[in-house]
């Protein structure tokens, strides 16, 4: 039995009591995307919720429009450091969807190429949040390990935390 007001996990997902703070969360990231509606890492996290509380079209129509957003952003953006946060997003929405083929795709061609050793600590800090959320997705220890490798990499070559 689980103790009142705690963490419990079901299945694949974990869940957030008590009820009413899943309610404003939801509430808080409605809110979010109202005042930012380009903004895919808003979506992302709804889709979070929405797989928390199991509903499968809000997940899916969140996930879609995160997607959308940062490629949409990608194509206009010209600066290199954004490009590389946004490309990495879209591999992790991918990852988040569960389209495994297509964010080891991409996480396997970013990994290999990002210079910036602090990207890459960050997007290991979103693959291990993701975890929590989604905790028997069956490639994020793998990415995990893949950016474990290269953080090592990064930090014998002396690569500066840019």
């Amino acid at each position: 039995m689980q103790p009142k007001n705690s963490y419990f996990t079901s299945d694949n997902c974990l869940i957030l009591p008590p009820f009413n703070l899943r309610i404003y969360t939801l509430a808080d990231f409605n809110r979010a995307i109202h005042l930012d509606v380009k903004n895919g890492w808003y979506r992302y996290y709804r889709a979070q919720i929405a797989y928390l509380l199991h509903q499968e079209d809000a997940f899916a129509c969140d996930m879609d429009e995160a997607i959308e957003l940062t490629k949409s952003a990608r194509a206009s953006s010209s600066n290199e450091d954004e490009n590389w946060v946004l490309d990495f997003n879209l591999a992790l929405y991918q990852l988040f969807r569960m389209d495994y083929t297509e964010a080891w795709r991409l996480y396997d061609q970013l990994i290999a190429t990002c210079p910036s050793l602090l990207s890459v600590r960050s997007v290991l800090e979103a693959v291990s949040d993701l975890l929590t959320v989604q905790r028997r997705n069956e490639l994020a220890p793998h990415i995990q390990e893949q950016l474990c490798t290269r953080i090592a990499e990064l930090e014998q070559s002396g690569a500066s935390d840019k």
